[in-house]
């Protein structure tokens, strides 16, 4: 599998589940919802691999507080990590390997329900720290 190949892997599932996406900057970019929760994900796709960022559309600025999430919830993972960039943003990132065709598909999903599962389960802690942060 090339980069083209995962990239229409990628592509043709978000099209199978009727999710708009765009191409900018090198990343397939999408949004995705779970009940009140919106947030955008921004894949990078290779050979070997897809990368899932999920990124929430609020930033925190209590590093200290919001690290410890991030290690809490990455200690849970199992195909990545939850980050906190120098923006601030909690950003789910999770991998899926597609070097084997025979099991790309089906390793792009697990990828990608572990993030948005990652994502909608620690929504509340890292909203909490941005709505702090709004207070003070």
């Amino acid at each position: 599998m090339d980069a083209k190949d995962a990239e229409s892997l990628l592509t043709q599932l978000l099209e199978e589940r009727g999710a708009d996406w765009t191409r900018e900057n090198g990343y397939i970019r999408f949004r995705l919802r779970r009940g009140g929760m919106r947030w955008e994900a921004d894949c990078l796709c290779d050979a070997r691999r897809i990368v899932i960022y999920g990124r929430m559309p609020f930033s925190v600025g209590d590093v200290g507080t919001a690290l410890e999430l991030c290690n809490r919830a990455s200690l849970r993972m199992t195909r990545g990590a939850m980050l906190l960039p120098d923006d601030g943003v909690p950003t789910c990132r999770t991998t899926a390997d597609v070097e084997d065709i025979y099991d790309a598909a089906f390793r792009l999903r697990e990828a990608l329900e572990e993030n948005a599962g990652a994502v909608t389960r620690w929504w509340g802690g890292f909203e909490r720290l941005a709505a702090a942060d709004t207070r003070q």
